[in-house]
C-alpha cells in the first residue's frame, strides 16, 4: 500500500506541477500545456503491455526497485533542465522521461498486493489499492503546492537582498532597463519606476523556478529512498504472478 501511495502521489504531482509551471512562468496556455502532457500518456500506453509481460517473467520485486530508480533519474533529469528559456520540444520530453518508469512500480505493485489473500478478497484489494492511489495524489498535490508557495517566499526574500542601491549588478540592470525604456520616448522618473517593477518581476520568476527546482529534488529524494524497500516484501508464485497479470 506504501508502494501505491507514492506511486498516486508522484504520478498525480508531477502532472500537476508542469502544466502549473508552463502556464504561470512559460505562459503557455491551458491547451498547450496539456499537449506537453500528451507525450507522457503515449509513453504510458507504450510501456504498460511490455511491464505486463515481464511481471510474469521477472521478479516484480526487481521490477519495481528499477521503476523507482528510473523514476528519481528522470525527475532529477527534469530538475537539472527546468529553465525560463526551455521550448515546447523540450517539456514534452521531459513528461515523458518522468511516466517512462511508472508503469514498472505499477503493475508489480498491483501483484504483490495479492500475495496470500484468498481469491475471495480479491475485490477489497482492488478497492484499497485504487482508495490508497487516489489518496496519494490528494495528498501528494496538496504537500507539492504548500511547498513550491513556500519555497517561493523564501527564495524571494533570499534574492530580494541583493536588490540593493550600490550593488553593481542590481545597478546596471536597473540603469539598463531605465534607459532602454528612455530611448523608447518614456519620461525618466516613469522610466525607473518601470525600471524597479520589471527588477522585482525578474527576481518573482526566478524565485519561483527555483522553488519548482527544490519541489522537484526533494521528490527524487523520496522516490530514490523507495528503491531497495521492495526486497523486504515476499515474492509470488510464478504460478501466482501469471494469474494476476491475466485478471488485470
Amino acid at each position: 500500500m506504501v508502494f501505491t501511495f507514492v506511486l498516486g502521489m508522484v504520478l498525480n504531482g508531477t502532472t500537476v506541477l508542469l502544466p502549473q509551471f508552463l502556464q504561470s512562468l512559460l505562459g503557455y496556455s491551458a491547451t498547450k500545456a496539456g499537449e506537453a502532457l500528451a507525450g507522457g500518456g503515449f509513453v504510458m500506453m507504450i510501456m504498460m503491455p511490455i511491464a505486463g509481460i515481464l511481471v510474469s517473467r521477472v521478479d516484480p520485486r526487481m521490477m519495481m526497485s528499477f521503476g523507482f530508480a528510473s523514476t528519481a533519474a528522470a525527475l532529477y533529469y527534469v530538475s537539472s533542465h527546468l529553465s525560463l528559456g526551455m521550448d515546447f520540444g523540450t517539456a514534452a520530453m521531459l513528461r515523458t522521461l518522468q511516466t517512462a518508469g511508472l508503469a514498472f512500480i505499477f503493475l508489480p505493485s498491483n501483484t504483490l498486493a495479492y500475495v496470500g489473500v484468498p481469491r475471495e478478497q480479491n475485490n477489497q484489494i482492488s478497492g484499497m489499492n485504487a482508495f490508497v492511489r487516489n489518496i496519494g495524489g490528494s495528498i501528494g498535490i496538496a504537500l507539492l503546492s504548500t511547498m513550491l508557495t513556500r519555497k517561493s517566499q523564501q527564495n524571494q526574500n533570499l534574492l530580494s537582498r541583493n536588490t540593493y542601491a550600490g550593488n553593481p549588478a542590481f545597478d546596471n540592470m536597473l540603469n539598463g532597463i531605465s534607459q532602454s525604456l528612455q530611448n523608447a520616448g518614456m519620461d525618466a522618473t516613469a522610466a525607473m519606476q518601470q525600471a524597479y517593477g520589471r527588477v522585482m518581476g525578474l527576481v518573482q520568476q526566478q524565485a519561483v523556478l527555483l522553488a519548482y527546482i527544490e519541489v522537484i529534488t526533494a521528490m527524487v529524494v523520496v522516490v530514490a529512498c523507495l528503491i531497495p524497500l521492495p526486497s523486504i516484501m515476499k515474492r509470488p508464485p510464478k504460478a501466482k504472478v501469471a494469474e494476476e497479470v491475466a485478471m488485470h
